[in-house]
């Protein structure tokens, strides 16, 4: 499996140094289990770290926090 290190060109980053860990957080997730986390999953590795799920979420933009849901019957 090839994990990119660098997002594309013209794909949305976080605004801030937390938005960067949460995406690491998802990320190794599913790297390590072969499935996307939960938000309890997250919340509690962000947690571990003195971070606020429902805060360092506004750093990413909405682009990235849309589900497998919104893009089914196109």
């Amino acid at each position: 499996m090839i994990v990119r290190t660098i997002a594309p060109e013209g794909m949305p980053r976080p605004t801030g140094e937390e938005g960067h860990i949460l995406l690491n957080e998802v990320w190794g997730h599913f790297e390590a289990f072969r499935k996307w986390p939960t938000i309890d999953d997250i919340d509690r590795q962000l947690y571990k770290q003195g971070l606020d799920i429902d805060e360092v979420v506004q750093q990413l933009c909405p682009a990235l926090l849309c589900g497998p849901s919104a893009f089914r019957g196109r």
